[in-house]
């Protein structure tokens, strides 16, 4: 053997980990897609494409029922392609996405279909104004533009634009025309030039299907439309949460939607922003803020956008006058106010005149997000914005920012670019606070333990304060059937909740977890302080209770102390629980229909009148006012107890008395009388002899046969066993409190 050789390939085994690390154990790692995975998709939009205009041709309907059906047949075309991952397909109202097996996902849009259409043919050979050279530094002023000699909507407009400013400035400009706008380059540019502009379509994630407006409500996401899918990787594509920040959002000829978020041209940035703006000239760019937050973490400085879809017209005479005012050395939200001045508060101001109009109509209204300006939030873009941003065009001078701890044996501050800085907290110590000097300097932004500094006016020091962060355990208070580990985290820092595995073991209600609070609650229809997802300890040692809810009718009442049902049947010394006739009594007790004979018997074989199991129906259906009904029998008193559960009786055709002027309120009722009231109340006509099998069936009153047939096949009455087994009918004799008591429960399906 050649030893040099072995113990030279030894070495060169043993070096390997250390050269390549855990390469050979990680995961697939992302693929940066090329033609061959997007040719499939291209012939599947293309089949797809068919498939809509077949649907569309077919449908006997109009307006969003035409636009969902189409949807719908072409969602059942792609769960059939080979191209298609299972499982994949999610509507957002009349939009879905899916996801393929080249790794791109892709989604339907019938408006982007529509818009396609109408631009398809539209391709038009106009002149270009040229860029200068650019050098990509962050002076330069960068457009995109994917759909311009593609799609006619797009104008020389902002080339003019771009050029004004650049000679304005000294800097160079460049525009980035269809497929040269890749996500990289688009990622460069704003990673690199001091002003972008998108001049192209934009899109949400969600349409609704009955309201073509509104591609709002349901949105996750807001998208940039590129023409070109290079660049794009299997991670951008990939689904995030519920959001994907990429999609393939299809093809129409020349025409293609490649839609990428905020959140995706991050991903590509290879550093931060150079205290920038962006005028994103697109529709629905800040419907959410899945364009503006993401970059305007990465170091863009102000972001201009729009709330809906905005037409070419308003958005062509809002940013003539907004950069002309940029031009002029105006600030931001100086060049925002004279723009509205000059054209107007919303899009088609000149025809809808009043906000809640505008509102209606979806009309856009211009956004800006800044350090000074917080984002509104989804839902609440529709708005007048007063805009404060100051960040100018140009003559700003170059100022230093420091940043420093303020207590160095807690924790260190440390720079990751000239305007981003990570606070390093040592063990046991957190974050507190900052403060700057002088106040007012700039603009600090705090994103965890990194801060972002924007507008920076004058030579100005970051100070990041820490605290000595203090142990804090929490015990969580639960009843019986439910628990909770107890959780240990930090004074003052907030911890996440979850509700207790388990529920109350406690029955006297239907208890509901609503929350933890801190303190023990009987009963209460308002608890003060809940918290649901997450608490802030403010000492080291605290007790949660877990609070519940239960509905008392209308009324929500809670409680952290479930208590179990109490038997109603336990107050009458004379009922034995273990009985037959338990549950039965129970229920009539609980509702109000049957009372005690006293405060503590009920006597469960003493019998019932005629006029208590009247009044027993009375009460169950509600005590209905009698006020002006007739009293037909010449025994029932007008002020007897039983007088207007009587009346209502007999006005509702349940009894009819034991002669025409006669009731005998007082006489027991018999088991026949029973089926006869209950039938005549509420019963149905049974068909068929079921009362031959009874051997007294012959005793049973001409007027009580049908009564006693539909008693027997509802289970009423099932018949008194004899010694023998036999089962006797008894039609005349009584029946006993608690019998009645188990022959309504079951006539009532209790």
């Amino acid at each position: 053997m050649n030893w040099k050789r072995f113990f030279a390939l030894l070495l060169v085994l043993a070096l390997l980990p250390a050269l390549f690390g855990n390469a050979f154990a990680a995961g697939p790692k992302a693929r940066t897609l090329t033609d061959a995975d997007y040719a499939p998709i291209d012939a599947l939009w293309a089949e797809l494409d068919a498939v809509e205009q077949d649907a569309q041709t077919q449908s006997a309907q109009d307006g969003p029922d035409r636009t969902l059906a189409a949807a719908q047949a072409v969602a059942k075309a792609v769960t059939a392609s080979d191209l298609y991952v299972d499982g994949t397909l999610q509507w957002r109202g009349a939009q879905f996405s899916f996801e393929t097996t080249t790794g791109v996902t892709c989604a339907y849009s019938p408006r982007l279909r529509e818009l396609a259409r109408r631009a398809a043919g539209s391709s038009v050979e106009t002149e270009a104004v040229e860029p200068q050279t650019s050098t990509t530094t962050s002076a330069d002023i960068t457009l995109i533009e994917p759909y311009y000699g593609l799609d006619r909507s797009f104008t020389l407009q902002y080339q003019n634009e771009v050029k004004k400013l650049a000679d304005a400035t000294g800097g160079s400009s460049q525009v980035l025309k269809t497929t040269r706008a890749t996500i990289d380059a688009v990622a460069a540019a704003v990673e690199s030039s001091g002003l972008v502009i998108f001049d192209s379509h934009g899109s949400t994630d969600y349409e609704n299907p009955w309201n073509e407006e509104d591609l709002v409500s349901g949105a996750t996401t807001s998208y940039l439309l590129l023409q070109t899918g290079t660049g794009l990787t299997t991670e951008d594509y990939a689904k995030d949460g519920n959001t994907y920040h990429a999609q393939y959002m299809g093809s129409y000829g020349t025409i293609k939607y490649y839609a990428v978020d905020g959140t995706c041209i991050a991903n590509h940035m290879t550093k931060s922003a150079p205290d920038s703006l962006i005028w994103s000239a697109i529709c629905l760019g800040m419907a959410t803020d899945g364009l503006c937050a993401p970059l305007r973490a990465e170091g863009v400085s102000v972001f201009y956008g729009y709330s809906q879809s905005v037409t070419f017209d308003y958005d062509y005479k809002w940013e003539e006058v907004f950069f002309a005012r940029l031009r002029a050395g105006d600030t931001v939200a100086q060049a925002v106010a004279q723009m509205k001045t000059e054209v107007g508060q919303w899009d088609y101001c000149s025809e809808y005149l009043t906000i809640e109009s505008a509102r209606r109509n979806y009309c856009a209204f211009p956004i800006v997000s800044s350090a000074l300006d917080t984002y509104p939030g989804k839902g609440k873009v529709d708005a007048l914005q007063e805009v404060n941003s100051d960040w100018q065009l140009f003559g700003k001078a170059k100022f230093t920012v420091t940043a420093v701890s303020a207590n160095t044996a807690l924790g260190t501050v440390v720079p990751l670019n000239d305007l981003t800085f990570e606070a390093k907290p040592a063990e046991n110590a957190a974050v507190s606070g900052w403060s700057l000097q002088p106040e007012g300097a700039a603009a600090v932004a705090q994103d965890g333990n990194v801060f972002t500094v924007s507008d920076v006016r004058e030579d100005c020091t970051l100070v990041v304060e820490f605290r000595q962060r203090v142990p804090a355990t929490v015990v969580f208070s639960t009843p019986e059937g439910a628990s909770q580990p107890m959780q240990r985290g930090y004074v003052g820092e907030e911890m996440a909740l979850t509700a207790p595995e388990g529920k109350p073991l406690a029955n006297a209600h239907d208890y509901v977890f609503a929350g933890w609070t801190d303190a023990p609650v009987a009963a209460a229809v308002q608890v003060s302080t809940v918290y649901t997802d997450t608490y802030t300890p403010i000492r080291a040692m605290v007790t949660l209770y877990a609070l519940y809810s239960w509905q008392d009718g209308e009324t929500t009442r809670y409680t952290t102390q479930p208590q179990n049902k109490v038997c109603p049947s336990e107050a009458f010394s004379d009922l034995d629980v273990t009985q037959w006739y338990h549950e039965p009594v129970d229920y009539m007790l609980e509702t109000g229909m049957m009372n005690g004979m006293s405060a503590t018997t009920f006597e469960p074989n003493g019998t019932l009148t005629r006029a208590q199991l009247v009044t027993v129906l009375y009460r169950h259906a509600g005590s209905p006012d009698v006020t002006g009904l007739p009293n037909p029998f010449a025994d029932v008193a007008p002020q007897s107890w039983y007088a207007k559960a009587v009346i209502w009786a007999a006005a509702n055709g349940a009894v009819k008395g034991t002669s025409a002027a006669t009731f005998a309120p007082e006489d027991a009722i018999t088991r026949e009388q029973i089926a006869a009231i209950l039938y005549r109340y509420n019963g149905e006509a049974v068909t068929g002899d079921l009362l031959s099998s009874f051997p007294d069936a012959d005793a049973v009153s001409g007027y009580a046969v049908e009564a006693m047939q539909w008693a027997v096949s509802r289970g009423l009455i099932s018949g008194d066993p004899a010694s023998d087994g036999t089962l006797w009918l008894r039609p005349r004799d009584g029946a006993t409190r608690a019998q009645i008591a188990k022959i309504l429960w079951v006539w009532l399906g209790a």
